[in-house]
């Protein structure tokens, strides 16, 4: 009895010369140009229609076998003879329709592979679609995470947290912030250039010499002098003086020190411009420090990676 390893080649060529022979039918050709045009469903189908009909239709009657191919029949072991006869006919009929019904499925799905450019793996329960480019091998594809954005210059201030942590330097329904930092620079991420200018309120030439002389001051200490203290009803924040060659953006440089739940640092930029700018003083306390309090911390950029480590 020969072997599966010499059987499948000759299934594999039987079913190759099974494709070929139905690409070459008009009606295929058809279901191919609608895969081509996108109708892959209607292709599907009028491929298993194809195929289905293709199954069901009676070979045409042999003619009747020579006396030397009866009698070679007769030579036949006895054990094949009775175990073909043994089999029940009902039985013969329900596998041949099991093996009607998966071989049009398994051809089907072959060829709407083929006419997406697929290879057809077959397995033993089922054909699997494997995508391969024309003319070239399936390659491993390595994810490479994404770089961190950079989102704005600052300088970070810890020794803050020290004192926001004392009782009473806060109203009570206010959250300090996490990570105390006066912010120099918007970046914006993937903003190019000229928007990331234009939202600092500089010009392109302005944000670059800016940004160059950052980069230049990069993980340097930098002593930050705290003169005033700004407590509004959703936001708290010290104004600040920086040293000479830290450039900054912000009209109004500042330390946000805490707000009320919800409300976004940027709520303290808003309220410095209309108390400094426009006059403001309902509803606001300030608080001038009689000696400017000196702040050491670093000069470094935030990027998408440190600041989700903020949170």
């Amino acid at each position: 009895m020969a072997s599966d390893m010499d059987v499948s080649p000759m299934i594999g060529k039987l079913e190759e010369e099974v494709i070929a022979l139905l690409l070459a039918r008009d009606d295929v050709r058809s279901s191919i140009e609608l895969a081509e045009e996108g109708q892959m469903e209607e292709a599907t189908a009028s491929l298993l229609s194809i195929i289905q009909d293709l199954l069901a239709t009676k070979p045409t009657a042999a003619p009747a076998a020579p006396a030397a191919s009866a009698a070679s029949a007769s030579k036949r072991p006895a054990e094949s003879v009775l175990a073909e006869a043994k089999r029940p006919r009902a039985e013969e009929s329900w596998l041949e329709d099991c093996s009607r019904s998966a071989e049009t499925e398994r051809l089907a799905a072959m060829s709407a592979a083929r006419l997406h450019g697929r290879r057809a793996v077959l397995t033993a329960a089922a054909v699997v679609e494997v995508a391969v480019p024309p003319e070239a091998p399936v390659e491993a594809v390595e994810v490479v995470d994404a770089e961190a954005v950079p989102l704005f210059w600052r300088v970070d201030l810890p020794e803050v947290l020290k004192v926001l942590s004392q009782p009473g330097v806060l109203p009570s329904n206010f959250l300090p912030v996490v990570k105390p930092h006066v912010t120099l620079l918007y970046l914006g991420g993937d903003l190019p250039e000229h928007r990331a200018a234009s939202r600092c309120g500089m010009t392109l030439q302005q944000f670059r010499s800016a940004k160059q002389a950052l980069e230049k001051l990069q993980g340097k200490q930098v002593a930050v002098k705290m003169t005033e203290i700004i407590i509004e009803e959703n936001v708290a924040c010290a104004l600040v003086e920086l040293p000479k060659g830290v450039p900054c953006a912000s009209k109004i440089p500042h330390l946000t020190l805490g707000t009320r739940e919800n409300v976004p640092a940027q709520h303290a930029c808003d309220v410095l411009e209309e108390i400094l700018s426009q006059g403001r003083t309902e509803g606001i306390t300030r608080i001038k420090l009689p000696k400017a309090k000196e702040l050491l911390g670093i000069l470094d950029i935030e990027t998408s990676d440190s600041y989700a480590g903020r949170k």
